[in-house]
Formats: C-alpha cells, sequence, structure tokens
C-alpha cells in the first residue's frame, strides 16, 4: 500500500498557535539583547588571590580594571567594611599583581613590576579587587549562552511533539 502525500497534509502542523504566540516574539527579542550585551562582572569587592603561610607565591594577571586591596589576617572574605588593607593599588585589565619571594626568602607583594616587601612571611595574605561597573563577565557570559541553547532546545523539542508532524496521521 503506498500512501501519497498532499503539500496540505503538513500546514495544520506549523500552524500551530505556540510557533505564532507574542511569547515567542518577546523571547526572540530578550535573547538577542542578552547575546549582545552579555554579562557584567559585579561591582562588590571580593577575594581575587589569597596566600596561607604553608603555600607557595603567586602571581596572576587581573582579569578587570579597578581597585586591588591586601589584607593580612584577615577574615575570610575580607573588604573595606571589616578589615583595613596594608596595600591598595588601581589596575588594568592584564596587569601583574600577587606574591613572590625575594632572593633572600623574604615574602614580597608584587604590583606590576613593583615589589613590596611583607611585614610577616609566615601571615596568611589576601588580594581582593573591586572592579569598576561596565566590565564584561566573560564566564557569566558562557553561562548565559549555554543556558539559553538549553533552554532553547527543550523548547524545540517540546513544540516539535506538540506540533508532531510525523505521527500518526501520515502513518501507513
Amino acid at each position: 500500500m503506498r500512501v501519497q502525500l498532499r503539500d496540505t497534509d503538513f500546514v495544520p502542523c506549523y500552524d500551530s498557535p505556540i510557533l505564532n504566540s507574542p511569547i515567542k516574539h518577546l523571547s526572540s527579542i530578550c535573547l538577542i539583547v542578552s547575546l549582545v550585551t552579555g554579562c557584567q562582572s559585579p561591582t562588590h569587592e571580593r577575594v581575587f588571590l589569597s596566600l596561607a603561610p604553608t603555600e607557595k607565591p603567586a602571581t596572576k594577571n587581573v582579569r578587570y580594571t579597578g581597585q586591588y586591596r591586601l589584607y593580612t589576617n584577615a577574615a575570610r572574605h575580607p573588604t573595606t567594611q571589616n578589615a583595613t588593607p596594608i596595600l591598595e593599588a588601581r589596575l588594568t585589565k592584564g596587569d601583574l599583581l600577587g606574591f613572590t619571594l625575594s632572593e633572600t626568602g623574604h615574602l614580597l607583594a608584587v604590583i606590576r613590576t613593583d615589589q613590596k616587601p611583607l611585614p610577616n612571611s609566615s601571615a596568611s595574605y589576601a588580594w581582593t579587587m573591586q572592579p569598576d561597573p561596565g566590565q564584561y563577565d566573560p564566564d557569566r557570559t558562557i553561562l548565559l549562552v549555554v543556558t539559553i541553547l538549553f533552554i532553547g532546545g527543550i523548547a524545540i523539542g517540546i513544540t516539535a511533539a506538540a506540533t508532531n508532524p510525523w505521527g500518526c496521521s501520515i502513518c501507513f
């Protein structure tokens, strides 16, 4: 037995209210705006790099332009509200920041190319960052894109299952 399909057999499948709803258009606009603008970095002060007395000193390039502060033996999440910084510097994206050891083994704070001696090599230290507003956070933007793609895939799957263009109505 051979079934012959007409062009009009698929029209009801693609004329679904789900596919033509205002929500679809609003979702499309939100998706475009989110992808174009990305996600911005929060501007609250938070730990960028910490050093315990038993850890090896390290340096990192900063990811954001902003204010960076060094605290010693401070709370777990030091900020200017609960501790007093011993060093403070305004850095731009890509500048070097961290810790190193001098030739004599004393601990030094690294700010760009400057090295400043720290008072106690056996203390714990924490560099915090407070990014300037309006800077993009690549990690958050990637998470946003992956989430949108995942939700979009589920929505397409639900829509395809609901409209079922190749369902039993055209089966043998």
